[in-house]
């Protein structure tokens, strides 16, 4: 029992560590870079461009704890795509950390869109999300999603935020 709680009580001091840590002013100009692209590429007209972000073992896990893997999770936003028109979005970095060669950046992501509302007119949507992504090195902007956890957008985060 004792070892089991030594253990708990190592691990959130790893967790503070991390947190503590300062940010590396290289690696966040890379991501504020990377996410400039991506933002571009969602806002284009071919998902094709948008794919080329991701590691083919990719997965998101949203709010309730539900896990997508990649195709699942392309198949979901082809969906989403044939019904909406007029996306623009932006991406901002909130704070970046390097651990075991992956970028770890928390993010909140503002999306503005138009979908049919029916007899012809489009109603305009907008959604707010926050996410911790994991990138590792590599593909044609430099990194790639390889997980994103989907987090609150109704809490404060639990460190100190560097951006926006």
């Amino acid at each position: 029992m004792k070892s089991r709680i030594a253990f708990v009580f190592a691990l959130a001091l790893m967790s503070v560590a991390v947190f503590a840590q300062g940010e590396r002013p290289g690696l966040r100009k890379e991501m504020e870079a990377f996410y400039l692209k991506w933002d571009k590429a969602v806002m284009g007209t071919s998902l094709n461009n948008v794919w080329a972000f991701f590691h083919k073992g990719y997965y998101m896990v949203d709010t309730d704890g539900k896990r997508m893997n990649y195709p699942e999770f392309k198949n979901m936003i082809t969906q989403y795509a044939k019904s909406m028109k007029m996306v623009s979005t932006r991406t901002r970095i909130w704070n970046v950390q390097l651990q075991n060669a992956e970028a770890v950046v928390w993010v909140q992501n503002e999306m503005v869109w138009k979908e049919p509302a029916g007899a012809g007119k489009w109603a305009t949507k907008k959604s707010t999300t926050r996410w911790a992504e994991n990138l590792v090195p590599g593909g044609p902007h430099g990194w790639l999603f390889r997980s994103s956890q989907q987090l609150m957008t109704n809490e404060p985060w639990t460190f100190k935020t560097s951006g926006g």
